[in-house]
């Protein structure tokens, strides 16, 4: 008797819930793979409508849109609220030819409820006025949960584009993931609590500490190119009453081409679930240097929660980088990414054996990465493998009592520009 593939024993439900996982992480969003499988997986493609649903749209000089196409497709996605990605392919800023693709796009998104809205590319906003309007108008505005405007906001917008931006956030009650500048945000704070995923770009630390305030449920949060983040947004606030702000749910901290460590503003955090920082692209900032590091990680009480840590292109002598990892006691994941200074220093304080006076540099660190570190060599980062993997054991060094000083686990990644040197090290790879 011939073997049966299970999956062809799937219901179609089922079969239809693996094809939307696999579009959810798509960056194609396409059905066309799917269909031409065979038959019966073309009939559960053709008739699960949030397949539909997504649409990827370029607008380019080579780029034509074939507003029948997309039309085709929404009709089979029938009612179900819509997911857009529009990616502005011009070399510069023209917004004519952006106007004039999306006119023959618009016909399509009459009266449609909307998912999610992305924008990417060379541009203002401006272009993109009458799109706004027909979120606004949509039956379920509400239901929107995904707003990404990744715009070049150097740009002037118009006055009219950002009110309507700000009554789609003032309506959009259900967003949850959100990249916006911090101007756009600030009239609408008080309608956005629920709000789990902020990338905020531009504003400054008052308008930050304002609307922190207003997001309880904030789970991550990436702030880039925000000036003023310093002390004199901490005194605005104080001037105006409590500058606490307390975070519960926050996780993830992205802090990325700051012209600033903002330590007085992150002071006034309390980040009870924090796990994971970056620190970003703050090289050659003469604001920026082993001092602000080394009172950023000493200074900021939640630091010493962070178990991933993420450093690239930070100005920061080896010696003040070695001193930060000591105030990191429960760090499980550490990537070196462009880091000029890095080299044999740092591998082997991170293999330095723990003795009576001295404990493990980072004695929970399971996964490391080095990444285009160009005073560190191969060899430096197996030696430091070597350590960490063959000589750490289940019992304490000769000498010492304290079993705390032997590390709980021992590694289980190390990445030097690509290659896997725990196999090496191990002679396995």
């Amino acid at each position: 008797m011939a073997m049966r593939s299970s999956i062809k024993d799937l219901p179609a439900e089922v079969l239809g819930m693996i094809f939307l996982e696999i579009a959810e992480h798509s960056k194609s969003h396409q059905c066309g793979l799917l269909v031409s499988v065979c038959r019966r997986w073309n009939d559960v493609v053709q008739n699960t409508p949030q397949l539909w649903s997504r649409l990827n749209v370029t607008i380019g000089k080579n780029t034509p849109l074939d507003s029948a196409r997309y039309q085709k497709r929404l009709e089979k996605a029938k009612k179900t609220p819509l997911s857009i990605f529009i990616h502005v392919d011009f070399p510069t800023y023209q917004p004519d030819p952006i106007k004039g693709h999306l006119q023959r796009l618009y016909p399509a998104l009459v009266q449609r409820q909307w998912r999610s809205l992305s924008i990417m590319g060379k541009t203002t906003l401006d272009p993109f006025e009458h799109l706004f309007r027909h979120i606004l108008d949509s039956p379920q505005t509400c239901k929107l949960s995904s707003l990404r405007l990744v715009t070049n906001w150097g740009l002037t917008q118009s006055p009219t584009t950002l009110q309507l931006i700000r009554e789609v956030l003032a309506t959009a009650l259900s967003i949850s993931d959100l990249v916006i500048p911090f101007p756009f945000l600030e009239p609408a704070c008080p309608l956005l609590s629920g709000l789990h995923h902020l990338q905020g770009k531009l504003g400054n630390g008052t308008e930050i500490l304002r609307f922190l305030q207003e997001t309880p449920l904030l789970q991550s949060l990436r702030l880039s190119c925000v000036s003023d983040v310093g002390d004199s947004a901490v005194e605005d606030m104080g001037s105006n009453g409590n500058t606490r702000c307390r975070l519960e749910a926050m996780e993830c901290l992205d802090l990325i081409c700051l012209d600033t460590l903002p330590q007085r503003l992150l002071q006034q955090l309390d980040l009870p679930g924090i796990h994971t920082l970056k620190l970003g692209d703050l090289w050659d900032n003469p604001k920026v240097g082993d001092r602000e590091i080394d009172s950023f990680m000493t200074s900021v009480n939640w630091v010493g929660r962070i178990r991933s840590l993420t450093l690239e292109n930070i100005e920061v002598a080896e010696k003040a980088l070695i001193s930060a990892l000591g105030n990191l006691p429960v760090l499980t994941h550490l990537t070196l990414e462009s880091q000029k200074t890095v080299g044999v220093k740092t591998t082997k304080a991170l293999s330095q054996k723990a003795t009576a006076k001295r404990e493990w540099l980072c004695p929970h660190l399971q996964e490391v990465w080095f990444n285009s570190c160009r005073k560190l060599k191969g060899d430096d980062v197996e030696a430091f493998v070597e350590v960490r993997i063959r000589d750490v054991t289940t019992t304490a060094p000769r000498g010492v009592t304290d079993p705390s000083l032997v590390p709980p686990a021992r590694l289980r990644k190390v990445f030097w520009d690509g290659r896997d040197m725990i196999a090496r090290a191990l002679g396995t790879g």
